[in-house]
């Protein structure tokens, strides 16, 4: 369990270094991981997916995320919403936008782009 956090702990200081690809090779190694670290690091590769423009794997990723119901629910709307613009997807993007309630993550910011592609 010990090797587990320190590779999670690693993975997520490349991520915050913008070292997505490094982070993507650290997460995604499978583990006996405790549930909880098992959703930082699904969240965290999500979100590496997504600087790398890996769209389609991030969209994976977050949705598998997202049917386990983590702590990440907010945030996990609002990175399905860009995943989704960046694969071109804009109804994908629009119906999940609409999704983020009034302070919630990024509320502000996604009624910014719902009103730009409506």
């Amino acid at each position: 369990r010990g090797d587990d956090q320190s590779t999670l702990v690693e993975g997520m200081k490349y991520y915050a270094a913008g070292d997505y690809e490094k982070a993507i090779t650290l997460l995604k190694k499978e583990s006996n991981a405790s549930q909880k670290n098992k959703a930082d690091r699904q969240f965290y590769l999500s979100l590496s997916y997504l600087s790398t423009e890996q769209s389609e794997l991030a969209v994976r990723s977050l949705e598998k995320l997202n049917a386990a119901e983590t702590k990440y629910q907010q945030q996990i709307k609002w990175y399905l919403a860009l995943a989704y613009l960046q694969q071109g997807e804009r109804d994908e993007a629009l119906s999940m936008l609409k999704k983020i309630q009034s302070g919630e993550y990024q509320y502000s910011q996604s009624q910014e782009i719902i009103s730009e592609i409506e």
